[in-house]
């Protein structure tokens, strides 16, 4: 008796759960903040290999939103792309 294989492609939802871990920096949240402002600024500024993890996106009036991710932008559009079948 011989046995009949048929494969499936699985995906596991574990790859996505970096994709969770972001934080919107909002400008007025950051201006109230000025010890974190400077923080963040000496951080852009001497840490250069982690700045494809923070994305600056200018906001309509003004300033400028932040957002603060594990995974870079490079990555992200890797994964949506698998993900999303693109």
């Amino acid at each position: 008796m011989t046995v009949e294989r048929q494969y499936m492609k699985v995906r596991s939802l574990v790859g996505l759960i970096p994709l969770l871990a972001v934080e919107t920096l909002e400008p007025d949240v950051v201006d109230r903040l000025p010890g974190f402002k400077r923080r963040l600024n000496w951080f852009i500024r001497n840490r250069p290999e982690f700045r494809e993890h923070l994305e600056a996106m200018d906001q309509p009036g003004g300033g400028e939103r932040r957002l603060l991710s594990i995974v870079s932008r490079e990555k992200l559009s890797r994964v949506l792309r698998l993900m999303l079948d693109a």
